[in-house]
């Protein structure tokens, strides 16, 4: 894909499908969508992943107020 070459491996499906159409070629998203995940090629996806919350393993389990065995949340029996 010479347009995803051209602008350095950054562009998406959205602006490669676009830049392709303002070339004059007449092409469906679908199918650049489908010869990009073929190719493994993947836009760079902008800012940090949000952390909601850091788990502290250290930290003592909270009272055991419903009976549970353990202070594991989910058993599997």
């Amino acid at each position: 894909m010479r347009v995803f070459t051209e602008n350095f491996g950054v562009h998406g499906v959205r602006k490669v499908w676009r830049q392709i159409n303002r070339e004059g070629f007449a092409v469906a998203r679908c199918i650049v969508e489908r010869l990009m995940r073929d190719l493994r090629l993947q836009g760079v996806i902008r800012g940090k992943p949000v952390r909601a919350t850091v788990s502290n393993k250290a930290a003592p389990c909270s009272l055991n107020h419903v009976n549970r065995r353990g202070c594991q949340k989910f058993r599997v029996r």
